[in-house]
């Protein structure tokens, strides 16, 4: 996965998170994988899947805005 932090397929009931968060701060996973949940039961991005995600999560909108500011990924590794 080279473009997202994560995916979610409703009708399978199967999330995908990126390798890459690892590398992240604990709560910007649990960011993602709660905005992924929330995709099981709301498929937008609409005021209801906000609504859900506020009553989980009331700072998500401050990690989603960390993890947009961050590169998704680093192709090199420094040793």
């Amino acid at each position: 996965m080279k473009t997202r932090w994560g995916s979610c397929n409703p009708k399978t009931g199967r999330i995908l998170i990126n390798l890459e968060m690892i590398k992240k701060p604990e709560h910007c996973i649990d960011y993602i994988v709660l905005h992924e949940m929330v995709h099981l039961i709301e498929k937008r991005h609409n005021d209801r899947f906000c609504d859900i995600l506020t009553s989980h999560m009331p700072r998500w909108q401050m990690y989603r805005n960390e993890l947009n500011a961050a590169p998704l990924g680093h192709d090199e590794w420094k040793e």
